[in-house]
């Protein structure tokens, strides 16, 4: 039978009281009484209900993670930061997935309210900001805006855009594709593709925009490939490919079908810098994500406004690299050159 407070209280011959302040550490108690009850507890090999003393505190000792999808290896690398970084902390993580689905995500936010969870990370948001505006507990987003004072961390994706168009600029490229998200969505990570579109046009380069709810099809590499054949059969003349990191695997996939030279004939790049850009022939270069820094900055701003009782908020962009591979030809040392043909910095 599995030992309760009780029994660990008889044998160390202190009241229930005593023994649930030494293990809670509330209140004045004897070294000589500690020892008493600490020797019992390892006697016994008792473990405390975390449930039961998260009650007494007044609190569930959890956290929320609401995620579009854990299959892509971006999201499933915040999925194990967050979780590693909540444990170090003694809490616990509730993990999510919505598939896009406004409706699941509701149920899911009454769930979390249900739970009484401590604070709640946000990967994801289909339902409008005024469901989210009397929560009682904290907020982060991460890649999404909810409204005004809702903590928010993000990549500097507006400078990912500019990267991308510099390393397809100087790969000569004059008619590129891209694959996007609906651009009525005013989300901070679709920003990339808008700055993209916006330099492209401004050094006089054609460039298309495939606009589409891109999380749908996270997980469907081969509907994905499907999409990007389509688009490169109405664009022959396509030279040149940004989307994130699967969609650029797609585009290298299709454009070699079709006999092309990459990069000399056509030139990718991709977005995230996730691990399935180093597994093709040639590898893709790709705009990196600081992941690990932004899941970490996610769950530091959580504590923070838990033990400030969410009085504060937190706003913060994290750096982005272009990490140069065989999809696009190497940048010029007189990059800003080159740049300044078509459009000022």
């Amino acid at each position: 039978m599995e030992a309760r407070l009780s029994d660990v209280a008889k044998r160390a011959g202190v009241s229930v009281n005593t023994a649930s302040r030494v293990l809670n550490d509330k209140g004045y108690i004897s070294q000589a009484t500690r020892e008493k009850v600490m020797d019992a507890i390892k006697e016994l090999n008792y473990h405390p209900n975390d449930n039961a003393r998260n009650l007494l505190k007044q609190r569930s000792g959890m956290v929320g993670l609401l995620m579009p999808t854990i299959v892509y290896p971006h999201h499933a690398e915040i999925i194990s930061v967050v979780e590693n970084e909540l444990s170090k902390r003694d809490l616990k993580l509730l993990l999510c997935n919505t598939e896009q689905n406004p409706q699941t995500e509701r149920g899911y936010l009454q769930m979390f309210l249900r739970a009484r969870v401590e604070g709640l990370i946000l990967c994801n948001n289909e339902l409008g900001s005024k469901e989210y505006e009397n929560v009682p507990f904290p907020l982060v987003s991460i890649d999404r805006f909810v409204e005004p004072g809702v903590s928010f961390v993000s990549s500097d994706h507006r400078k990912g855009g500019r990267l991308a168009a510099h390393a397809l600029i100087a790969s000569g490229c004059r008619h590129v594709l891209q694959v996007s998200g609906l651009m009525n969505e005013k989300t901070p990570w679709n920003e990339r593709h808008v700055v993209f579109e916006e330099l492209m046009h401004k050094a006089g380069i054609e460039c298309r925009t495939h606009a589409l709810d891109v999380h749908l099809y996270m997980p469907m590499y081969e509907t994905q490939r499907k999409i990007v054949r389509e688009q490169l059969a109405r664009y022959p003349e396509a030279d040149g490919f940004f989307g994130s990191d699967l969609w650029a695997v797609s585009a290298l996939q299709e454009v070699l079908l079709l006999g092309k030279k990459v990069p000399e004939d056509f030139a990718i790049v991709g977005y995230d810098g996730t691990i399935f850009t180093n597994m093709t022939v040639p590898a893709i270069t790709t705009i990196a994500q600081q992941t690990q820094g932004i899941a970490r900055s996610a769950v530091d701003f959580l504590i923070r406004m838990i033990e400030a009782k969410g009085a504060t908020s937190y706003e913060v962009l994290h750096d982005v690299e272009l990490v140069q591979r065989g999809t696009t030809l190497p940048l010029p040392k007189d990059l800003d050159g080159l740049i300044n043909l078509h459009y000022p910095l």
